[in-house]
């Protein structure tokens, strides 16, 4: 027999031993019976009672009852009051009854809480050893966004591509060198040929002017030779008319006069084609009597500048894809380093949680070798009741109290999942909270600025079931 049934046996014992019971004393005590069954039950009990806010009507049908039980203590009470001890029993039933439920009806608690986060597994980006050259990591080390964590050497990475890449450009290279050694060579002889034919030219010039200038002479001297032979021929036909001179003197003066006098005539015909010949050479047109009007060196001289020409366009080309060469170059050097060794860097500030591999460990593209913390993602996970969960709404807002004495935080439910087991990549996972099977996520932004990262520690969360569920309000958007 338990306590409770104890109690209830000694208060119905002086209602039967007064005579005269009617069946009202009888029904008042089965009703202080089960009104110590209640306050027995409501003390022996240490199991938490999830508190809620409840709607209006659940608050009145929960004081009606409460009304009835009390009156129902206070009649078995009146019609017993023999001692002041049973008055105070009545008051002490009446603070159970009335302010204990009260208290635990005005908040809703979560029977368990924990600081949760994101956790993020850093991989390895090539194959290859890792390397000792940095500082090893323990768990719970605190690292920064951007720190080096770990290196990756591979010194086996495939460089096929690039020695042959390399090897083209040094070809090409080469022939580029070389084009450029013959245009150089070529340049050299266009401008010495060059300046030979200016100095043949300018040689030609003097000479054919020269020649003019004689022919000048020769022109007046034969005009001179003209003007004396044709004199004499009218003295002679004078004389001649007169019979002092012969004919044969007379014949002989004629063909002496018309021979000077095509003598000028052929000197003149001479200057007139060396100036011809002058007015081309000043134009830079040679003209000869063979059948090739152009000098040799000219002739060198257009050869060499069609191969400058040619060489030009080959080294434009040449210039073109060793250029090209160059970015292929760079962008396999690039690739070839990637694979060849790796810094693993931390994308987040948070602190390492768990460290899966050691220095000198062979590993794999993608392989998992660390994990951390993302303490700028904390978050809430709490346990609760059904009766606690069915007023729960995403966007209602919370406090939650760390056990250690730290000041609470507000914040926010972003989450319900229920009775649904939720893979994530949470530090701590739900199936941790087994006190009560309905969990809530909720996001407290004072948790992210901590000092510390307060990932596992526990407390009490209070949830406002009357405030509106509005979880895209831009604050708390923001704040996500």
């Amino acid at each position: 027999m338990t306590a409770s049934s104890h109690r209830a046996a000694k208060i119905e014992h002086p209602a039967a031993s007064v005579g005269g019971d009617t069946d009202a004393d009888r029904h008042l005590t089965m009703d202080a019976k089960a009104q110590q069954l209640f306050l027995a039950e409501t003390l022996d009990d240490p199991k938490p009672v999830d508190r809620v806010n409840l709607p209006p009507r659940r608050w009145a049908e929960h004081w009606v009852v409460v009304a009835a039980h009390f009156s129902a203590l206070c009649a078995v009470l009146w019609r017993r009051r023999s001692t002041l001890g049973k008055t105070a029993a009545a008051l002490l039933a009446a603070l159970f009854l009335v302010w204990t439920p009260a208290q635990r009806l005005m908040t809703s608690t979560s029977a368990q809480a924990i600081v949760n986060a994101r956790i993020v597994t850093v991989r390895a980006s090539i194959d290859g050893v890792v390397a000792a050259r940095l500082p090893a990591l323990a768990m719970g080390a605190s690292v920064e966004a951007g720190a080096a964590l770990l290196e990756i050497e591979n010194p086996v990475a495939d460089s096929a591509a690039l020695n042959g890449l390399r090897q083209t450009r040094a070809q090409l290279a080469t022939a580029l060198a070389v084009l450029e050694a013959k245009r150089r060579f070529l340049a050299n002889r266009v401008e010495s040929i060059t300046s030979q034919m200016q100095s043949f030219r300018a040689g030609r010039i003097a000479q054919l002017e020269m020649r003019i200038s004689a022919l000048d002479a020769d022109l007046v001297a034969a005009k001179v030779s003209h003007a004396t032979m044709a004199g004499a021929l009218q003295r002679i036909r004078s004389l001649s008319a007169k019979g002092i001179a012969s004919q044969a003197k007379l014949d002989a003066t004629v063909n002496e006069e018309s021979a000077a006098r095509q003598l000028i005539e052929r000197l003149s015909r001479q200057k007139d084609g060396l100036g011809v010949e002058l007015r081309a050479v000043r134009a830079g047109v040679f003209i000869g009597d063979s059948y090739n009007d152009v000098p040799q060196s000219a002739q060198r001289l257009q050869e060499d500048e069609l191969q400058l020409i040619g060489i030009d366009a080959q080294r434009a080309s040449a210039r073109v894809d060793l250029a090209d060469l160059d970015r292929q170059v760079g962008a396999e050097t690039q690739r070839h380093a990637m694979l060849a060794s790796a810094t693993l860097r931390s994308a987040v500030s948070g602190r390492v949680w768990e460290v899966l591999v050691a220095p000198g460990e062979l590993v794999s593209r993608g392989q998992d070798v660390l994990r951390l913390v993302d303490c700028a993602s904390s978050t809430v996970t709490a346990a609760v009741s059904e009766s606690v969960y069915q007023y729960l709404a995403i966007g209602q807002r919370a406090q939650f109290r760390p056990r250690t004495g730290e000041p609470a935080s507000q914040g926010w439910i972003t989450g319900l999942s229920g009775l649904a087991s939720v893979n994530s990549n949470s530090a701590i996972h739900q199936s941790a909270l087994s006190k009560e099977p309905y969990k809530v996520t909720l996001r407290f932004p004072n948790l992210d600025r901590a000092a510390h990262c307060l990932v596992g520690r526990s407390g009490l969360v209070t949830f406002d079931t009357s405030s509106p569920a509005d979880g895209g309000h831009p604050a708390r958007a923001t704040s996500h």
